[in-house]
């Protein structure tokens, strides 16, 4: 059975490196996402800002609230 497995040797410097690589990309996700929901909390786009019929009581602030809930998550993972 071990003459079927062909799997590469890896040295634990090899593994770590990678594993900094994965958490680079993450954090770099995160901070991109968070960067666009703050701006579109700062910057709504002009059609929701024109148009108060696309939601319905209380949607706009549920929304708000749900953004703001959404970066204070991201930032406590990105801690």
């Amino acid at each position: 059975m071990e003459e079927t497995l062909t799997c590469t040797p890896a040295t634990f410097s090899q593994v770590f490196g990678r594993q900094g690589q994965l958490m680079q990309a993450t954090v770099q996700s995160l901070n991109s996402l968070n960067d666009q929901i703050a701006h579109f909390m700062v910057n709504r786009p002009s059609t929701l800002s024109r148009d108060d019929e696309a939601f319905k009581p209380g949607e706009r602030d549920t929304l708000k609230k749900s953004m703001s809930l959404m970066r204070h998550l991201l930032m406590d993972a990105q801690v």
